[in-house]
C-alpha cells in the first residue's frame, strides 16, 4: 500500500509544493511500510533472515552451476567419435594425441586454408584402397 501523496503539478510557480506541507522531506515518495508505518523489528528480522539465506542461495547456484557443467561434459564427450568420423578422422589411442588433434581442427575452423592443416594428416583416415571410381 502507498501513501497518497497529494500530488498537484500545476503550473503554479510552487508547483509539486504540497508535499512538503503533508509530510516530511523524503518520505512522501516512499512505499507506506518503508516511510510512516515501518516497524523496525519487522525491517530488522527480515535483513537478518535474507542475510542469512545468501551463503544457501549461492551454494544452490553454486551446484546447479556444476550440474550444467557436467552435462554439458558428457554431451560433448558422447559426441567426439561421431564428430571425428564425420570430419575423416581416426581418434588416436592417447589423450593427449587426441587433444593435440582437436586443437588442430578448433585451428583449422578457424584459419581455413592455412598451412598448418597439414597437421591434421596423421589423424586422417587412409584413403579407401582398390580401383578409384572415374
Amino acid at each position: 500500500m502507498y501513501l497518497k501523496t497529494g500530488l498537484n503539478c500545476s503550473p503554479h510557480p510552487r508547483g509539486c509544493s504540497r508535499l512538503a506541507e503533508e509530510r516530511p522531506e523524503g518520505l512522501a515518495l516512499l512505499p507506506a511500510p518503508v516511510s510512516a508505518d515501518a516497524r523496525p523489528a519487522t525491517l530488522t528480522a527480515t535483513a537478518v533472515v535474507l542475510g542469512c539465506l545468501t551463503p544457501v542461495w549461492y551454494r544452490c547456484a553454486v551446484s546447479a552451476t556444476d550440474e550444467w557443467a557436467a552435462a554439458v561434459r558428457a554431451l560433448v564427450n558422447t559426441g567426439r567419435k561421431p564428430l571425428a568420423e564425420s570430419l575423416g578422422l581416426v581418434l588416436p589411442a592417447d589423450i593427449a594425441d587426441e587433444r593435440r588433434m582437436w586443437t588442430f581442427v578448433g585451428k583449422l575452423s578457424r584459419l581455413p586454408y592455412d598451412d598448418r592443416a597439414a597437421a591434421l594428416n596423421p589423424y586422417r583416415n587412409a584413403p579407401p584402397s582398390g580401383p578409384s571410381p572415374t
